[in-house]
């Protein structure tokens, strides 16, 4: 399934940008329901696997498509929020899905000649099919968004769907004219502009001359690497914690206490991350994460106190990790792509995740018997101390900010929210927002006043 995640990301990027992000979800739910069908009526191994490949697409859809579209279609004081929904959904979905198996363990189990395979797996695989057909449902009734037609030229119809979202307001006025001037931008670039030619690949986003974009492809490539190296890989926690010394029973009670912190951080990170911003968030996240890492080694290389203390450090520190885990702004790295390659920008950064988990998971056992599982603990921490100084070095703010303001001020490479000013030096914070064209006389003393837009 990651692997096939991985590639249907790639796919999905393409699709979204070429035609549309509404379009990249409804294949998602497609896909999601075509793989229920195919799982629960397998009959062979062969089946069984040709429907986990589709899982992985539909999922490789779902991960790419789903951000882009919600950003591009949020105001800006809630995208944040709403693209991190994601999270607490997938927080509850694992808890929710653990607690129905126990709940119908007599259905699922009982009077099954086999229990490894139990008789209502076929249930379990069909049960995928039902948020697949509601996703289905609800986007066949929900428009495509306003920037993908913006990035296509189609003015009218980003009209359109900007007013049936979020009705007739000045700020709608204001956003559509950002998005008209971001077009234009990215289409007739002139001379001495940072902006390139529309991109139509992962060649053209990744080869990019826009510093913008160069720079956007870094922060979301780093970070989704970072989020997978500051993870405690699911495959291997229980191996990890028991191996540190607790029974069975000790580590089941820790994993389902450290599900229900990870539900309770992600909810409350949804309440603060449009009122924080996101550096406030991601710093967090890497606290967390760094202190847990530590706790861990730490309860590991306890070889001359009690077992008592062992056992509180490695259960303290797996909460900690839980903890950055749950707060993990997954998605919200899609704003740092300009208009025309964001869903491209988002399947890249989706792959880069898939790719540094698939290489864990398949590696993590090699490292452990190379190094032991302290160090490997240790290494943890210090990719959390990484992610503290990329953060707060490279990362934009980008809260409460329109996407085309957020392109802006990737070209300038500030952190917050630069101060552009016109020649008669009027232009506050707030208008930066229509400082869409030829940056690059910013940094030229000798460039003609009239070039300063």
């Amino acid at each position: 399934v990651p692997a096939s995640t991985l590639v249907g990301a790639l796919i999905a990027g393409m699709v979204g940008t070429s035609l549309g992000r509404r379009t990249c979800v409804l294949i998602c739910a497609v896909l999601l329901l075509s793989a229920a069908a195919v799982c629960s009526t397998a009959t062979h191994f062969w089946w069984i696997l040709l429907g986990r490949a589709i899982l992985g697409f539909g999922l490789g859809f779902c991960l790419t498509g789903i951000p882009v579209y919600v950003s591009e279609c949020a105001p800006a004081s809630h995208r944040g929020k709403m693209v991190f929904l994601s999270e607490v959904f997938n927080s509850m979905g694992a808890f929710g899905a653990y607690g129905c198996s126990m709940l119908l363990e007599s259905y699922l189990v009982g009077g099954d000649d086999n229990p490894e395979t139990p008789k209502g797996w076929r249930l379990m695989e069909a049960s995928i099919g039902g948020p697949a057909f509601l996703l289905l449902l609800a986007m066949l009734f929900l428009p495509e968004t306003p920037r993908w037609h913006a990035s296509q030229g189609q003015l009218s119809l980003a009209t359109k769907a900007m007013r049936r979202l979020h009705g007739d307001s000045h700020e709608v006025d204001e956003e559509l004219e950002q998005m008209e001037a971001s077009f234009v931008t990215a289409t007739s670039p002139k001379s001495g502009t940072t902006a390139a030619p529309p991109a139509e690949g992962y060649k053209d986003l990744l080869c990019s001359g826009d510093v913008g974009v160069r720079r956007a492809v870094l922060i979301g490539t780093v970070l989704q690497a970072l989020y997978t190296a500051c993870n405690l890989q699911s495959s291997y926690a229980p191996t990890i914690i028991m191996a540190a010394g607790l029974s069975v029973s000790e580590m089941l009670q820790l994993q389902a206490f450290s599900q229900g912190l990870r539900i309770l951080f992600s909810t409350l990170a949804v309440s603060v991350i449009d009122s924080w911003g996101r550096r406030p968030v991601l710093l967090l996240v890497f606290s967390f994460s760094m202190s847990g890492f530590a706790l861990m080694a730490a309860g590991f290389g306890n070889n001359v106190g009690s077992l008592a203390v062992s056992r509180a450090l490695m259960c303290a520190g797996v909460s900690f990790v839980y903890m950055g885990r749950a707060v993990q702004p997954r998605g919200v790295e899609v704003e740092l792509f300009p208009m025309r390659i964001r869903a491209l920008g988002k399947g890249w950064s989706t792959t880069c995740f898939k790719a540094m988990q698939v290489f864990l998971v398949g590696t993590l056992l090699f490292w452990q018997g190379l190094v032991g599982w302290p160090a490997i603990l240790a290494g943890q921490c210090g990719f959390g101390l990484f992610g503290l100084w990329f953060v707060y070095g490279t990362v934009p703010e980008t809260k409460n900010k329109s996407l085309e303001v957020i392109e802006v001020q990737l070209r300038l490479g500030t952190v917050v929210t630069p101060v552009i000013r016109n020649r008669a030096n009027t232009w506050t914070d707030d208008e930066c927002k229509f400082a869409m064209v030829d940056l690059e006389p910013l940094y030229d003393d000798e460039a003609d006043p009239d070039d300063h837009k």
